[in-house]
This record gives C-alpha cells, sequence and structure tokens, in this order.
C-alpha cells in the first residue's frame, strides 16, 4: 500500500497547518514533495522525500548517514562562526520517536 505524503508529514512535529503538498522536481529514484504550511504570521516549506526501498535497500541507513553529514555540516558552519547554521543547511525534522524518518505500515 503506498501511502499519500499528506498522511506521511503529519508524523512530523511541523507548525502551522498543513496549506498544500505539491510534487517537486524530476528525480527518477525517489518521490520528493514540497509541503506549505501556514501559522498565523509566517508561511514554512518543508521537502518530504520517499525514499525508493527498489534501488535503496536499508533506507534507514541511508537516513543515518544524511544525519550524520548534516550534523558535521552544522558543526563546521558554527565553528566557522555562522549562528544559525541551518539558514544555509538543510535541517531534518524529527518525528515524534526521535527518528528524521518516519516508516509505514509496508516498511516504507
Amino acid at each position: 500500500m503506498i501511502h499519500r505524503p499528506e498522511d506521511v508529514i503529519l508524523h512530523f512535529p511541523v507548525p502551522g497547518t498543513l496549506v498544500v503538498i505539491e510534487k517537486f522536481g524530476s528525480g527518477l529514484i525517489n518521490d520528493t514533495y514540497l509541503c506549505t504550511f501556514r501559522d498565523d504570521t509566517e508561511v514554512r516549506k518543508y521537502v518530504l522525500q520517499r525514499i525508493n526501498v527498489a534501488v535503496f535497500k536499508h533506507p534507514v541507513d541511508v537516513m543515518e548517514n544524511v544525519e550524520m553529514v548534516t550534523q558535521h555540516i552544522a558543526a563546521r558552519l558554527r565553528a566557522e562562526g555562522v549562528a544559525d547554521p541551518y539558514t544555509v543547511t538543510p535541517a531534518l525534522i524529527h518525528e515524534g520517536s526521535g527518528r528524521s524518518h518516519h516508516i509505514d505500515g509496508d516498511g516504507n
């Protein structure tokens, strides 16, 4: 069963109300979506990506690597004096379990 991105994004504590989800880019491997949220004063955009498990047999390992690289980049930027490194590099949003990814009932 393929889960809708509208259902998956709700597993992440993103502030505001979901306004729209649109396909993002034209990747051939993963499905990528741009998710727009709005609260009283701001519009925030987040990228949601479904890792293709037919191509990446160990998606949890992929996400652990992405997290490790992201943390390393943020630490380097802080060391170089960047006060908020996530203004210049992506930040991962963690779901309620603390993971930077969500695994649906089908293992996707």
